[in-house]
């Protein structure tokens, strides 16, 4: 029996040593987007990697890219609960459980400074929270414009969200430029959605050859991944658009059809923008009917990103005048005016008049 009471305590001892009152583990946590786990001490970081020494005392390094998220040995339980808030996109609950939080180490600090910038930035887009782009505009570049925020390893998302920003702030030419940034990212999936962001900023900008170019390299990536796959897709989409307003709107409109016919259409974001991208071929091809029934699909069934509904109402309030249908086409102004305001298609709608 003392052998075996010896065994429990060196056990429980063993146990002390990892868990505090709370019964948390205290270690650090890099949580993988494959739902993985490494646990041990981050000891470094930037944009790009994150390394971790595992108990063994070996170090990992795992690329910024392939993280969820990364939980930190004693943080604030708020700060947990606001990371959680954030990636379950409840952001207007993110800064308010920051308020209170004092974090006691650098990398806790920048965790916080993140998610406050990067929360205030979503509702900004989403138009919600009083929150406005000019604003949200002035956080987000001061965050990215900071030499220490270039190695924090979310870096690049928040390099993108100002891009989104730009966009809806209608300043094109500098969302072309920040998503161009994202081609120092060591990773082939941020990289591919730089690519993709400065190709549809081009579309907006009616450069389409630059576009299709743009969108054409994305394509050629030789990355088999799953999120590359759908980048591909995405870009074929974008560059049938553009072939669209380069003279070929019949070619387009069939491999529009094609990919709508052969794809999962629980895939939101792939058939919202092939819709829309239908229905501006439809219109260059002078079918406003069809034009006008391709939008709808996107109004109807593929409304969940603000700035692809958005765009598919822009087209339906002219539309819908066109068949004669004004109170169709004034219910479209309002939903994009009071829902989408903030998107870039909500600002050039109100613009309008």
């Amino acid at each position: 029996m003392e052998i075996h009471n010896n065994n429990v305590l060196k056990i429980l001892i063993a146990i002390g040593f990892c868990f505090g009152s709370s019964g948390l583990i205290l270690a650090d946590t890099v949580e993988l987007k494959t739902g993985r786990n490494a646990r041990g001490t981050v000891v470094q970081m930037n944009a790009n990697s994150v390394t971790i020494k595992l108990s063994t005392g070996k170090e990992q390094v795992i690329k910024s890219a392939e993280v969820d998220k990364i939980s930190f040995d004693g943080e604030p339980a708020l700060l947990r609960t606001a990371r959680r808030n954030a990636s379950e996109q409840q952001f207007n609950r993110v800064e308010e459980n920051l308020i209170s939080v004092d974090p006691a180490t650098p990398f806790q600090i920048k965790e916080k400074e993140f998610l406050i910038a990067v929360s205030s930035a979503k509702l900004a887009l989403r138009g919600e929270a009083g929150k406005t782009i000019p604003d949200a505009v002035k956080t987000m570049e001061a965050y990215v414009g900071k030499r220490e925020n270039q190695f924090w390893y979310q870096y690049f998302d928040a390099l993108e969200t100002l891009g989104d920003l730009q966009v809806s702030a209608n300043q094109l030419d500098k969302a072309v430029t920040q998503y161009g940034m994202l081609s120092k990212s060591s990773s082939d999936s941020i990289k591919m959605v730089g690519g993709f962001k400065s190709a549809q900023v081009n579309v907006l900008l009616e450069k389409f050859s630059d576009a299709k170019t743009s969108f054409a390299s994305v394509q050629a990536d030789p990355s088999t991944e799953v999120a590359a796959t759908k980048m591909k897709l995405l870009a074929k989409v974008g560059e049938a658009r553009c072939d669209c307003e380069l003279g070929k709107a019949k070619e387009s409109i069939q491999s529009l059809l094609a990919i709508i016919k052969k794809e999962d259409p629980s895939e939101m974001e792939l058939f919202g923008r092939a819709y829309n991208a239908l229905g501006h071929c439809y219109l260059k091809d002078g079918q406003s009917k069809a034009a006008l029934l391709a939008f709808l699909h996107t109004d109807v069934l593929y409304q969940r990103d603000p700035e692809i509904h958005a765009e598919s109402l822009y087209q339906l309030i002219r539309l819908w005048q066109t068949d004669q249908k004004p109170a169709q086409s004034l219910a479209a102004r309002k939903l994009i005016r009071e829902k989408y305001r903030n998107t870039y298609w909500g600002s050039k709608e109100l613009n309008s008049n």
